[in-house]
């Protein structure tokens, strides 16, 4: 039959025969484990009973090779400890980085967030005047206007006056839109007044999200109009963002600091910083 690690112990413990005999090999109660993973070199949970036998017969009458069988097991349990324990450490650590790379972005994300909101708002937009525009009037020259708005926002827009009879119309006005953020793209679409019909399409330009770099919302020069994939004249516009101007002035640190703050709010109510401590 087989003996398992279960019925080792329970041997020793109830036939004093069996250990005073393991006794004399100075196999104790705490070593049992070391000798049967020792006898067990399978892995199966129990040894035949004729190799344990044999095996502690070789134990008793060969005292020098004893020390260095139970030395190797002892090595061997240790070894396999560690490695168990390093196994643990790193999936403990895998899921704390894990959690915490999620914690960063979190608050990064957060941040990119809050910018957006605050960054840009609001913008003054001046339209100039335009040039070169086509001649939609069978009788005279046609009375252009201007129309300014935000591309998907159709409650941010502004007109300019009609100037009549001009192909190159001086409007010079100027109106701050609310609600401009970072990312927007502005669209200028120029207009002849008709009053018997509908107002005819002279040209339309975007001022896209490119050209107003990073939060400044600067920008003074022409845009071509263009209609039917034709440039129909050129228009002069200026964007400034008043709260640059004030930064400048009050020092602009204080909306980023602002943000910082709220950054940090963040990183505390996530508990990122407990996790590094």
């Amino acid at each position: 039959g087989n003996i398992t690690k279960g019925e080792l112990k329970e041997g020793f413990s109830q036939n004093i025969e069996f250990a005073k005999t393991m006794a004399l090999l100075d196999v104790h109660l705490g070593d049992l484990d070391v000798v049967f993973n020792l006898l067990d070199a399978d892995r199966s949970g129990s040894v035949s009973y004729t190799e344990f036998v044999e095996q502690l017969h070789k134990m008793k009458t060969q005292n020098t090779s004893t020390s260095f069988i139970f030395v190797k097991g002892l090595l061997h349990e240790i070894r396999s400890k560690c490695l168990e324990q390093v196994r643990i450490l790193k999936e403990d650590i895998g899921s704390k980085t894990s959690k915490m790379t999620d914690m960063l972005q979190s608050v990064i994300y957060g941040g990119e967030r809050l910018l957006e909101e605050t960054c840009l708002l609001p913008v003054s937009v001046k339209v100039d005047q335009a040039l070169g525009l086509r001649n939609a009037d069978w009788c005279g020259k046609s009375d252009p206007y201007c129309v300014v708005e935000v591309l998907g926002k159709p409650d941010l827009k502004f007109q300019t006056p009609v100037v009549n009879n001009s192909l190159d119309p001086l409007w010079e006005f100027e109106k701050t839109l609310e609600g401009f953020v970072r990312g927007d793209s502005l669209v200028f679409t120029v207009f002849d007044q008709d009053p018997y019909k509908a107002d005819d399409l002279l040209g339309r330009a975007v001022l896209s999200p490119e050209q107003l770099a990073d939060c400044k919302a600067n920008f003074e020069g022409n845009l071509d109009l263009q209609n039917e994939g034709k440039n129909q004249g050129t228009l002069k516009i200026k964007v400034i963002d008043p709260n640059q101007q004030l930064s400048s002035q009050t020092g602009g640190a204080q909306s980023g600091g602002a943000a910082s703050d709220e950054i940090k709010k963040n990183l505390s109510l996530s508990g990122l910083a407990d996790e590094f401590e």
